[in-house]
């Protein structure tokens, strides 16, 4: 792991035409929203949150007296109006609970009218923005059971962008299936077991719809040809995360048959488990190998009494990502008005250093004629612009793509403040304690410089650039 630090770089033009509409969009100013609330609250939600979250705000100190529910179902309100009901516990947390999930991907204001509660200890009312996470889902199909009932199940895997609940996720889905199920095996991350009494018809289908749960995915899901009279593999399903193998047969397999000599990983008898139609190898034991290679020996039976049409062998890649991050796209942005959404792809990691250089408008000009926005670097940068943002930004939110890479769109509305004008140069870099990796703890002690200058870089600068370039100062020192 020579390259644990990356640097990748992207230039901002904001650009404005006379043609263009005003920017209405609400920045999230979650500092200034936070110091406002701090005077009264021990804690609050604040800036962006799940969908499906209440809202909480602890007091400092317990009210003195009951609040009457007249009063105190009108103490939180949404705009957009959010119908929900408000409690208060031990006269010090006040929640909100919506009676459905906020929208996602939507700016709401929160007005709390804490005059009514008591006008003597509050002497204003608290007005603030709150931001939910953009939803997103990734549909793909895992494997098939057979059942003791002769019923068929197919298992689909769901992974959401933000939480979701099991009711809203099953009405994403249409299929003739006899019912429906869904367990969360961790947050946002789902099985869904569709259950065909009788087995699957021709006719039989499966498609999905993100819109209920406020996402642009749909699709089909392509069922399986299960051909029963023969004893076959009809799919494999690697769990990277459980480290195990499933191989799916088109019949049940015989339990009371010793798979020993018949079922080898890297040719040694492997570890596994069958149930039905399943059979499911399990890999964790394999050190220090890529490439993993699994056989199956014809001989293995069915309950049926039949055995395997051929010998079977798997090649299963097992090589753990090495972190990486990259710009979704490479290029310039021209983000005039909206939001300020920077789209990175990455690996195996849990978080991102993005450092936002800011060229203002009067130093554009000098700054275009003696430099490229194909590259750019930071000797010459720091002659024309400074650091307006500098944070270890947690990456928990994503949805993964079909190459394995999970994708982020890093929301930096309310950390920037859009200059009209301005060129902004935006970096990423990560570090061991940024990965996901388990060996990370280890990485520590390797000495790893980062790549990308820290703030004295940009703002010591000798009497050279000042009397040459003549830096415009109008931007503050310091990170924010």
């Amino acid at each position: 792991m020579k390259n644990m630090t990356i640097i990748l770089s992207a230039l901002l033009l904001f650009t404005f035409s006379c043609k263009s509409k005003k920017d209405t969009s609400v920045l999230l100013d979650v500092t200034k929203d936070q110091e406002v609330l701090d005077e009264y609250f021990m804690a609050a939600t604040v800036g962006v949150i799940s969908a499906a979250d209440e809202l909480k705000f602890v007091l400092k100190e317990p009210l003195d007296s009951d609040v009457a529910e007249d009063i105190l179902q009108k103490v939180v309100v949404l705009s957009p109006a959010v119908a929900g009901k408000v409690t208060l516990s031990n006269n010090t947390i006040i929640t909100f609970t919506p009676d459905e999930p906020l929208q996602s991907d939507m700016t709401y204001t929160v007005n709390l009218d804490l005059k009514s509660l008591d006008s003597k200890r509050f002497d204003k009312n608290i007005e603030y923005q709150i931001k939910t996470f953009a939803q997103d889902m990734k549909v793909e199909r895992e494997g098939l059971i057979i059942n003791d009932d002769a019923s068929v199940s197919i298992i689909v895997g769901v992974k959401t962008a933000d939480k979701v609940t099991a009711d809203k996720l099953k009405s994403c889905f249409v299929s003739d299936a006899g019912s429906i199920e869904i367990l969360e095996r961790n947050p946002m991350d789902y099985e869904v077991e569709f259950r065909f009494t009788g087995g699957m018809k021709k006719e039989s289908a499966i498609s999905y719809n993100g819109k209920n749960i406020g996402c642009a995915a749909s699709g089909n899901i392509e069922l399986f040809d299960l051909n029963s009279k023969e004893f076959g593999v009809v799919y494999t399903h690697h769990n990277s995360e459980e480290k195990a193998f499933n191989i799916y047969f088109s019949q049940r397999l015989n339990k009371q048959m010793d798979l020993t000599g018949l079922l080898k990983v890297q040719n040694e008898n492997a570890s596994y488990t069958v149930k039905n139609n399943v059979l499911t190898v399990f890999l964790g034991e394999i050190r220090n190998q890529n490439v993993v290679k699994i056989n199956l020996d014809k001989s293995i039976r069915s309950t049926e009494g039949k055995t395997l049409l051929s010998d079977y062998t798997f090649d299963i890649n097992v090589q753990v990502d090495n972190p990486d991050a990259q710009f979704v796209s490479d290029g310039n942005y021209f983000p005039s008005e909206g939001d300020f959404k920077i789209p990175v792809k990455t690996r195996a990691l849990d978080a991102l250093r993005i450092v936002v250089i800011e060229i203002k408008q009067e130093n554009v000009m000098h700054y275009l004629a003696w430099q490229s926005l194909a590259y750019a670097d930071y000797y010459n940068i720091r002659m024309y612009g400074k650091p307006v943002y500098d944070q270890v930004v947690p990456l928990q939110q994503g949805i993964s793509d079909s190459e394995g890479w999970t994708v982020h769109g890093i929301d930096l509305s309310a950390k920037i403040n859009k200059n009209p004008g301005s060129i902004y140069h935006i970096s990423m870099e990560f570090s061991p304690d940024n990965t996901s990796l388990s060996c990370k703890k280890e990485l520590k002690k390797y000495k790893i410089n980062s790549k990308i200058p820290d703030n004295d870089f940009f703002t010591i600068r000798d009497n050279y650039y000042n009397d040459y370039y003549n830096y415009y100062e109008g931007l503050s020192l310091g990170r924010k």
